[in-house]
Order: C-alpha cells, then structure tokens, then sequence
C-alpha cells in the first residue's frame, strides 16, 4: 500500500509540521503519484485524505508528542490502522538515565509527561534550523 516514504524533518530551514508537509506534499509530486505516503520524524501520528493521496504520519515510538504516553505506530495494509502500545516508562527513564545522554532529564520528562501536539507544534514553527 505504502508506496513512497518521506522522511523530511525540516523543510527549507523550518520544521516540517503535519501542515507545511500537506501543503509541500502538493509541490514535490512524489514518485509518480503515490496513493499512500508515510512521512517519519514529525512525532504526532496522523491520517489525513489529500483527495488523491493518503498522508499518514505513524507517530513515535520514544518520543510521542500527543499530550499522553504511550508507542505511537501504523499498521498498513488494505487500511490505515493508528496504533498506540503501552509499555514500562519508569523502566525506560531509567535506561535513559545510565545511557550518558547528554541533558537526560529533559528527555526523560519528554518520556513521562509528554507535550501536546498543540504545544509541540507551536514551538515547532518558532525554531528555524540550520540548513
């Protein structure tokens, strides 16, 4: 089903949020019109009907910013099915806290109390990147 996969975390130096990759998507007419896409690194899972393609964004496994924990995945086939798997998170902060992270607190709050998509999305289009 999945016939092209977009991996586009910045779009011309600024964050490819869910809607500068919708409004992108129109302009890059990728790979001779696929009927399904599945972008990765946007963080928030979503399925949205562009009329002639389907734009799905699976979410994230370790960094899900949708306001609640949780593994945030698709499974594809005749379908579009958002997944979320629950897992053990005070586990997981601790394995993050022995692997030398740098600034390993932060990511471990980002793990235990993740941000909104509301909230993620805001930052996003105040940072510009290097590009």
């Amino acid at each position: 089903m999945a016939e092209a996969l977009l991996d586009l975390p910045a779009v011309g130096g600024r964050l490819a949020t869910i809607d500068r990759l919708q409004l992108g998507l129109r302009s890059l007419e990728l790979l001779a019109r696929p009927r399904v896409v599945v972008t990765a690194h946007v963080h928030v899972s979503y399925d949205r009907d562009l009329g002639d393609v389907r734009l799905v964004g699976p979410g994230s496994v370790g960094r899900p910013y949708e306001g609640a924990r949780g593994a945030r995945w698709a499974l594809l086939g005749p379908g579009v099915e958002l997944r979320r798997t629950e897992y053990d998170y005070e586990a997981t902060a601790d394995l993050y806290r022995a692997s030398g992270i740098p600034d390993v607190e932060q990511e471990v709050q980002i793990l235990l109390e993740p941000p909104t998509r509301a909230e993620i999305i805001a930052h996003a289009e105040t940072v510009v990147f290097a590009g």
